[in-house]
């Protein structure tokens, strides 16, 4: 089944190569959510390439991309940050005036190829309170590929 996302608003794209591999329903914090997983050719690689949307009443609340390693520079300071703001605007704009800015992190974040040889790269982990009192948080990879939220 090819897949027909367009939760990121055109923030990232799916390639066309990956193809929906399974949905759970699943409860995270007493609420029920959509777990969808696309792997390429719609073929289920545990921990192999491969994008996952967490759905909460036709919202996205989670995003995973660890599909490619990601090539060229991280992004500056204030270009991720900028950037994470965009992306939570765009995606979540009523939550996202709740939030504030605490930190950019430098860290890593590793899957297995197709060839089950790990891949790793650096990204940039930007964190953000809400005046709810829970944190949320940007991960962007070189260029600025969105790789977690």
């Amino acid at each position: 089944m090819k897949n027909t996302s367009n939760v990121l608003k055109g923030l990232e794209e799916i390639p066309t190569n990956y193809e929906l591999v399974n949905e759970l329903i699943e409860q995270r914090n007493k609420k029920k959510v959509i777990i969808i997983r696309y792997q390429n050719q719609g073929i289920y690689l545990y921990n192999g390439p491969r994008i996952i949307e967490v759905m909460e009443d036709n919202h996205l609340v989670s995003f995973k991309n660890l599909s490619e390693t990601p090539e060229g520079k991280l992004l500056s300071i204030e270009q991720a940050k900028s950037l994470a703001e965009k992306i939570f605007h765009k995606l979540v704009p009523t939550y996202a005036k709740g939030l504030t800015f605490m930190r950019i992190e430098q860290q890593k974040r590793s899957f297995m190829d197709e060839n089950s040889v790990e891949q790793t790269f650096p990204v940039q982990w930007i964190k953000f309170a809400h005046r709810n009192g829970s944190y949320n948080w940007v991960t962007l990879g070189a260029k600025g590929k969105l790789i977690e939220m």
